[in-house]
C-alpha cells in the first residue's frame, strides 16, 4: 500500500523527534519506543493502523483493540500494563504527525482514497471469483497486482487469469481508456516474464486480452510476435559483492537500508536484474552478512551526492559501474563466516578468499545453495567426528557427574528438556555438549539450533507459503527438514536445540504437532494444515530447548505445554571443582577477589524476593579463555556487571552505587 512505502521515512523522523523530546534516552531505548509506536498491532501496519492516529477517540479504540489482542495472548493484568505501553508510544506518535505533518488526516487525505478504491475493487474480485486455485493469495497481494496494473508496472506475483480479466474489465468500466492501457501494458510484461520463466504461452489470458483490445479499438498485440528477442537461456546467476570496513559502513548500510548500490568492476555485462546477490563484509571479521536480488544491470555512476556510509575519501563511485541491491535477508550479528565457508569442501576454493581484491564474484548455483541453507538454518555440516564422551562433559561444562546422569537419563526417557537457568551459566554451550557425549562424538549433521522469538511462526518452523519474486511458494521449515533428516537414520539419535524457547509462542509454533512431540506418540502421524501430507517425529529426535529465567519480559509457559517438556534447572557453578581448578591455573588474585565480589552479590541476588535464584549472575562470565588482566576485567564489571544490576535495582540507587563500587574495588 502507498502510505506504507514512506514509512522508513517516518521511523527515521520519529526516531529522531523521540531522541529530540528525550535527550536522556540512550539508542536502545529510543529503538524501542519506536519499535512500540509502529508495531502494536502485531507488525500488520494497515490502513487500520494509520486511522487509529487520527484523534483521541480512533486512539480510544485503538487501545481497546490492542487490550483485546494482547488478552488472547497474555494473562489480563499483564495485557495491561503492555498496552499502556503500546498505547503510551501510539500517542507520541500521533503528536509527531500532527507536528511535523499537520496530523496524520493530511496524509490519509491525499491518499485513503485511492487505497481504499484498489481494495474495495480487489475485494470484489474475491468475493465474485472465489476460484479455489486462488485461496492461498491474501488481499494485500490482490491490492499490488491491481495497483502495479493501472501503473503499467510488470507484476510477477501469480494468480488465475480470472482475476486479472476481472482487473482489466473493471479498470475499463471505471477507470477510462488511459488505465486501461497501462494494465494491458502491465498484464503484456507479465505474459513475457513467464514466458521466460516457464515457456508456457498463457493462452487463453492472450486471448481473453486480445479480445480486449480489439473491444476498446486498442493497437495492442498479445500475438507471438511480443516474444521475440527473448533469451530463453537467460536464467540468474549469483555473486557475491565484497565491501570493506575500512573503506565504507557496509553493516550500517545494511542495517539501515532496503536497497544499496554497489559498485561492480567485475561481469558488468553479465550482472542482470534478478540475479542473487551476497553481500560479503572483509576485514578482521569477514563473512556474508545480507542477501538480496540484483534490481538493475550495470550502469554507469556519475552521482556526487552525499553518501553517509563513506568513511574514507578513497571511496568514490567515480565513474565506475553500479547496481542497485534489493535486500531481502540481513544477518549482520549471524553472518556466514569465513571459517564456516572454509570448512566445506564446495565453498573453500571460493575466489573471494584465494583472491580477496576485487568487488564481486561469480559463484556456481551449487555453492549459492549451500549459501541458502547456511542463512535459513537447513545447513547441515560434515565435520569430521572428534570422539566426545561423558568425561569430556563433565571436564568441558561445570556441573557435577550425579547432575549429567540425571541430565541425561531425562533426556533420554522424555525426549523434550528444557534447560532453564540465570544469564551467564552456560545453557547453549551445555546443550551442545550434552547432545555430543550421547551422540559419543561432535557430529554437527546430528544436531540443529534455531532461535524462537516473538514473530516466530508455524510458517518459519514446520511448513508454509513464502513471497518470491515470482509469487508464493511452499517451503519446508528447519524443523520439518530434521525430522526428515532424522528418519532416514532411525538407529541414530538427533538432537534439535531451540534457543529462547521461552520467546516464541510454543502453541503457534507448534501447530498440530504439539501432539507428535510427547514421549508416547512420537512415531504417530497427523496430516499437516499444508500439503495434506501425513507426518511424524521420529522416535530418535529429541528435543532441548533453552530458557533464560532472568527476562522479565517473557510470558510463562502455559501447562499443556508445561507437561510436554521436563525441566533441568542450571546453576552458577563457582564451586564446582573444575570450575575452581581453572581459576587456580590463572593465578590472578583481582580475578578470585572479583568472583567472590560475585558469590556475595548472588547472595543478595537471591535473598531478594523480587529476583530471587533465577536472576544470579552465572560462571561462563569467566569462561571466556581470555587473559584477564585488568583492563579485561573492568570491561567486564562496567558493560555486563553493571548493567545488569542497574536492571534488577533499577528503583534503588544507593544499592547500584554501593555494588558498583564493591565490583571495582575487588580489583583495584
Amino acid at each position: 500500500m502507498v502510505l506504507d512505502e514512506h514509512l522508513k521515512d517516518f521511523k527515521k523522523e520519529f526516531k529522531e523527534y523521540l531522541k529530540n523530546k528525550n535527550p536522556d534516552w540512550n539508542i536502545k531505548k529510543v529503538e524501542i519506543h519506536s519499535m512500540r509506536a509502529f508495531f502494536a498491532y502485531n507488525d500488520d501496519v494497515d490502513i487500520l493502523f494509520w486511522e487509529s492516529l487520527l484523534d483521541e477517540e480512533s486512539l480510544d479504540k485503538a487501545k481497546e483493540r490492542i487490550l483485546s489482542y494482547l488478552s488472547n495472548e497474555l494473562d489480563f493484568n499483564a495485557a495491561l500494563v503492555y498496552t499502556d505501553e503500546y498505547f503510551s508510544d501510539m500517542k507520541a506518535l500521533k503528536d509527531f504527525f500532527d507536528e511535523r505533518y499537520n496530523g496524520v488526516e493530511n496524509l490519509l487525505n491525499q491518499e485513503y482514497k485511492y487505497i481504499q478504491e484498489i481494495y474495495k475493487i480487489s475485494k470484489d474480485a474475491l468475493d465474485k471469483i472465489n476460484g479455489n486455485a486462488d485461496y492461498a493469495y491474501s488481499e494485500k497481494c490482490y491490492i499490488k497486482i491491481f495497483e502495479n496494473m493501472i501503473n503499467g508496472k510488470k507484476f510477477t506475483l501469480k494468480c488465475s487469469d480470472k482475476v486479472i480479466i476481472y482487473f482489466i474489465k473493471k479498470i475499463a468500466i471505471d477507470y477510462g481508456k488511459e488505465n486501461l492501457i497501462n494494465a494491458l501494458k502491465a498484464t503484456t510484461l507479465y505474459i513475457k516474464y513467464l514466458y521466460e520463466k516457464t515457456k508456457h504461452k498463457l493462452n487463453n489470458l492472450r486471448k481473453a486480452c486480445e479480445d480486449i483490445s480489439l473491444e476498446y479499438n486498442l493497437n495492442i498485440s498479445f500475438k507471438d510476435d511480443i516474444f521475440n528477442g527473448i533469451n530463453f537461456n537467460n536464467f540468474e546467476n549469483s555473486y557475491i559483492f565484497q565491501g570493506s570496513p575500512k573503506y565504507y559502513d557496509v553493516i550500517g548500510a545494511i542495517l539501515d537500508l532496503d536497497f544499496v548500490t554497489w559498485k561492480v568492476r567485475q561481469y558488468s555485462n553479465q550482472i542482470k536484474e534478478g540475479d542473487r546477490a551476497y553481500i560479503y563484509l572483509s576485514g578482521e571479521d569477514p563473512g556474508i552478512i545480507a542477501k538480496g536480488i540484483v534490481s538493475c544491470s550495470p550502469e554507469a555512476n556519475f552521482s556526487d551526492a552525499f553518501d553517509p556510509y563513506i568513511i574514507s575519501d578513497n571511496f568514490r563511485y567515480t565513474n565506475d559501474k553500479t547496481v542497485d541491491i534489493k535486500i531481502t535477508n540481513k544477518f549482520v550479528d549471524k553472518k556466514i563466516s569465513k571459517d564456516l565457508l572454509l570448512s566445506d569442501e564446495h565453498l573453500k576454493n571460493l575466489k573471494i578468499i584465494s583472491e580477496p581484491n576485487k568487488t564481486n564474484y561469480l559463484i556456481t548455483s551449487k555453492q549459492a545453495d549451500i549459501f541458502n541453507k547456511m542463512i535459513d538454518g537447513t545447513y547441515f555440516k560434515k565435520d569430521p567426528k572428534k570422539p566426545y564422551s561423558r568425561e569430556d562433559f563433565l571436564k568441558d561444562v561445570y556441573i557435577d557427574e550425579s547432575d549429567y546422569e540425571d541430565l541425561m537419563h531425562l533426556l533420554k526417557y522424555k525426549k523434550n528438556i528444557i534447560i532453564e537457568g540465570p544469564p551467564g551459566v552456560g545453557k547453549t554451550f551445555a546443550a551442545k555438549r550434552l547432545a555430543y557425549s550421547i551422540l559419543g562424538n561432535c557430529d554437527e549433521s546430528h544436531i540443529m539450533m534455531v532461535q524462537f522469538h516473538q514473530s516466530y511462526s508455524y510458517e518459519d518452523f514446520i511448513m508454509g507459503f513464502r513471497p518470491t519474486k515470482d509469487g508464493f511458494e511452499l517451503k519446508e521449515g528447519p524443523f520439518y527438514n530434521f525430522c526428515k533428516e532424522a528418519e532416514k537414520c532411525l538407529d541414530e539419535d538427533y538432537f534439535f536445540i531451540i534457543d529462547e524457547i521461552n520467546r516464541g509462542n510454543l502453541s503457534k509454533i507448534f501447530g498440530e504437532l504439539l501432539v507428535l512431540i510427547e514421549n508416547d506418540k512420537r512415531g504417530e502421524k497427523l496430516r499437516l494444515i499444508y500439503r495434506g501430507e501425513l507426518f511424524s517425529v521420529p522416535k530418535n529426535l529429541y528435543l532441548i530447548g533453552l530458557m533464560n529465567t532472568a527476562d522479565r519480559s517473557l510470558a510463562t509457559m502455559d501447562y499443556a505445554l508445561r507437561r510436554r517438556f521436563a525441566f533441568f534447572q542450571m546453576k552458577p557453578a563457582f564451586n564446582n571443582e573444575n570450575f575452581k581448578e581453572m581459576i587456580l591455573k590463572s593465578n590472578n588474585e583481582n580475578l578470585n577477589r572479583l568472583i567472590e565480589c560475585i558469590v556475595s552479590l548472588n547472595q543478595l541476588i537471591r535473598s531478594d524476593e523480587s529476583l530471587g535464584e533465577g536472576f544470579e549472575i552465572g560462571h561462563s562470565y569467566f569462561c571466556t579463555g581470555k587473559d584477564f588482566t585488568i583492563f579485561n576485567l573492568r570491561a567486564l564489571i562496567k558493560y555486563e556487571f553493571i548493567p545488569l544490576i542497574k536492571e534488577y535495582w533499577y528503583l534503588d540507587r544507593a544499592k547500584i552505587d554501593k555494588w558498583t563500587k564493591k565490583l571495582y574495588d575487588s580489583i583495584e
